[in-house]
């Protein structure tokens, strides 16, 4: 029997708000953004709900949707997540995916891939930052404006995507 998945909206700096922290702690809270409310509303705490462990973060800026798919836990780790993780644009309908790639988890930033960073997230969830990566073979996920090596946007919105296991 397949098991069915329903997505949880655990974090959007719409309603969360724009801090980085707020991410992170958002693994401790529960939202009520679960497609099947009814099912779950007797459950208050994420940890009474059975979670997959991929996770992804979708961040629109410029008007353009990319973003990152991991496993593993932000909330859980001081420094590094060093897992496998596919970084996305959806404009392009790319994916560039990695075997051990590292997420690095910081109270000023959120940096995704090394050597050349593929997403910089800033700690206000205002701006973020790309550059070709050498990580994921890649060229630089979004449009915007050039400082230096890097392109840099302004963000919409940003969300963390989970999913329930029934």
């Amino acid at each position: 029997m397949l098991s069915q998945f329903k997505m949880l909206v655990q974090f959007t700096s719409a309603f969360d708000g724009r801090h980085l922290q707020n991410l992170y702690n958002s693994y401790r809270f529960q939202r009520t953004d679960i497609t099947n409310k009814e099912m779950y509303n007797n459950h208050l705490e994420l940890g009474k709900l059975k979670l997959s462990q991929t996770q992804i973060i979708i961040i629109r800026a410029n008007d353009q949707v990319f973003g990152v798919i991991f496993t593993g836990q932000l909330a859980s780790i001081q420094g590094g997540l060093n897992y496998g993780s596919s970084i996305f644009n959806l404009q392009s309908g790319h994916k560039w995916s990695a075997v051990n790639e590292y997420i690095l988890k910081r109270c000023d930033r959120l940096v995704v891939g090394v050597s050349g960073s593929a997403i910089v997230l800033q700690n206000d969830l205002m701006a973020v930052q790309t550059s070709s990566s050498e990580s994921y073979d890649s060229p630089e996920l979004f449009q915007g404006n050039r400082y230096g090596m890097f392109v840099q946007a302004h963000v919409q919105c940003v969300e963390l995507i989970r999913f329930v296991i029934e």
